[in-house]
């Protein structure tokens, strides 16, 4: 079994299930000396839905050199047969090894497996409407784990430069900051 740490559509819980049926339970926690950034591209996108097979700009992680830098996420635990279908799922990433922390006690959770990528799309300033509706699955899922933890993870993900909170009060969006409940929308 091994113990995953999702900081993006991983940590909505709908989206989570597609892929993993066994991860209901997920536990909020945080990881240090990381940042989180809108840089990922993903040649294929959902597979199923409106937006099937469009590409678009995902989250990544990257490791910085400051240990005050952290990233909000969840951790669940995902058997080996389930593992290959995650594997898949997030192909555009390969996996680190790093300690997690109880979002609430700070308590040391134990090693994790993240998904991280180069930084592979710069420059880039107009989001897509299938960007949105990522973006929008995404803030749904911080916003299940509470009012701190999804204020952080506005606060806390970089898009175009500047945090997702200012990046979506830049102009007119079809992009609900302060969504009522977490969406039925998935990446897989």
């Amino acid at each position: 079994m091994k113990q995953i740490f999702g900081y993006g559509s991983l940590i909505n819980t709908e989206s989570r299930l597609v892929t993993i049926p066994t991860a209901l339970d997920a536990r909020p926690a945080y990881i240090k000396g990381f940042i989180r950034d809108f840089s990922v591209w993903d040649a294929i996108g959902f597979r199923d839905g409106k937006y099937k097979d469009i590409g678009f700009r995902a989250l990544n992680v990257t490791q910085t050199e400051m240990s005050a830098d952290r990233v909000n996420g969840a951790v669940f635990p995902v058997d080996e047969t389930l593992f290959n279908e995650l594997l898949f799922r997030e192909k555009e990433y390969g996996l680190i090894t790093v300690p997690a922390y109880d979002y609430e006690s700070d308590a040391y959770l134990g090693e994790v497996e993240i998904f991280s990528a180069p930084r592979m799309v710069t420059g880039v300033s107009e989001i897509s409407e299938v960007e949105l509706y990522y973006l929008q699955l995404c803030v749904d899922g911080a916003q299940a784990f509470g009012n701190r933890f999804y204020e952080e993870f506005l606060e806390t993900t970089s898009v175009n430069g500047r945090s997702l909170r200012e990046e979506l009060a830049q102009g007119p969006r079809s992009f609900k900051i302060h969504s009522a409940g977490a969406s039925t929308r998935n990446r897989t």
